[in-house]
């Protein structure tokens, strides 16, 4: 076994070009206009091509971890929770049909002993590269740009374009996780023309896809960062760490019993419903129409919600749902104890970005949901160094 390994790649290596290869082809063949290449459709090659070629290597990556040598009772102790997770989000697709978080889990599980730093770059590199290839078919006219006008109720009717992308919002979250990404990159380097990248990042996105969303986050990027850097320098960062480690959890505790409750009769949660865009009565319909189950059920592909919360409620299950959620709020803790300060940040971004997007949850709209590898393991296998620039620390 060991001979065999000394004569394979590195598993970092494997590791990134499974990444980049499912990261590339699933904003291709699966959230683009791209119809077909050359003549073959998208979902073929996505399926049939890109798909299998990332579990091969994904399994070339365990190989020389050792998930397969011969277990011992330490090591058996150390992969339960990533072979109880897999059983369990397995029995989620296999009684939904849904397969997307199974496939993203082994993303996790695979990442035990992958050095991370290079993480914040390629997604980096890869998402410009394979954005501005979508754009460039879809201004071209080789691909369908998505665009219509929108009406807002009370206000102009604004025109709105995907470029490319199968929705301006999907745009929007590209953007948002740009935002993040420099987060990561530019921490201990931070200029002054960084704030000019939002700045034009936020212009931009509003201009072309009208997504409010989006654009309010990019800009709420560098104004947290500058507020958790100041509580840092004069160490009063607790208190805010506490109110950003209690979001987690309480977001999706609070939001799903409002979506229940809100239907056209409720006055009182219409207030709020505008705010967000009318999340909550469009998730009471879809909840309406597919009631929540435990490991989520068949529905139409054509079907969701764009709350994130409800939509995975209703699709993966309740008991997926909360292991989401519960990983989620453990990462925090792992992330403030580590002083990952980034992926503080990151989280309790993405966690209110889930109220009126289902994009949050997914890895090619959140490279930082591989680092729920901590989670899974313990904290044990070293990859908090993998924070961006110099790790991407703090000083204390």
């Amino acid at each position: 076994m060991e001979k065999i390994k000394k004569w394979m790649p590195d598993k970092n290596s494997l590791y990134y070009a499974a990444f980049i290869i499912w990261f590339s082809c699933s904003m291709l063949f699966g959230r683009s206009t791209l119809r077909d290449l050359p003549g073959i459709q998208a979902a073929f090659w996505l399926k049939k091509v890109c798909y299998p070629i990332c579990g091969m290597l994904i399994l070339l990556v365990m190989f020389l971890s050792g998930f397969f040598d011969r277990p011992d009772r330490k090591k058996v102790r150390e992969y339960l929770p990533a072979v109880l997770l897999a059983v369990l989000f397995g029995l989620s697709w296999m009684i939904s049909g849904w397969g997307t978080y199974f496939m993203q889990l082994m993303f996790l599980i695979s990442a035990k002993e992958i050095d991370l730093r290079k993480l914040p770059r390629i997604t980096l590199y890869v998402q410009l590269i394979v954005v501005a290839l979508i754009i460039s078919l879809s201004l071209t006219g080789v691909i369908e740009n998505i665009s219509y006008v929108y009406y807002r109720m009370n206000s102009i009717p604004v025109y709105r374009q995907a470029l490319g992308v199968v929705h301006p919002h999907a745009l929007g979250a590209q953007v948002v996780q740009f935002g993040i990404v420099w987060l990561w990159i530019r921490w201990e380097r931070w200029k002054w023309y960084d704030n000019a990248v939002y700045a034009l990042a936020a212009y931009s996105i509003f201009m072309v896809s009208n997504s409010v969303t989006s654009t309010l986050l990019i800009v709420l990027i560098p104004c947290i960062y500058f507020l958790y850097r100041l509580l840092l320098k004069r160490k009063h960062a607790g208190v805010l760490e506490g109110i950003m480690k209690a979001c987690v959890p309480a977001v999706p505790i609070l939001i799903m019993p409002l979506a229940y409750l809100c239907t056209e009769t409720n006055e009182k949660l219409a207030v709020f419903d505008r705010i967000i865009s009318w999340r909550l009565i469009m998730a009471n319909r879809f909840l309406l129409e597919y009631p929540a189950s435990l490991l989520g059920r068949r529905i139409p592909s054509d079907a969701g919600t764009d709350l994130l919360y409800i939509d995975i409620l209703v699709k993966y299950g309740g008991i997926i749902l909360a292991v989401l959620v519960i990983g989620m709020y453990l990462l925090m803790k792992y992330a403030i104890s580590k002083k990952m300060y980034p992926l503080v940040l990151s989280v309790f971004i993405y966690t209110f970005y889930g109220i009126t997007e289902h994009y949050p949850y997914l890895l090619m709209y959140n490279f930082t949901l591989v680092y729920l590898v901590n989670v899974i393991y313990g904290g044990k296998d070293g990859t908090e160094k993998g924070i961006g620039e110099k790790g991407g620390r703090q000083p204390a």
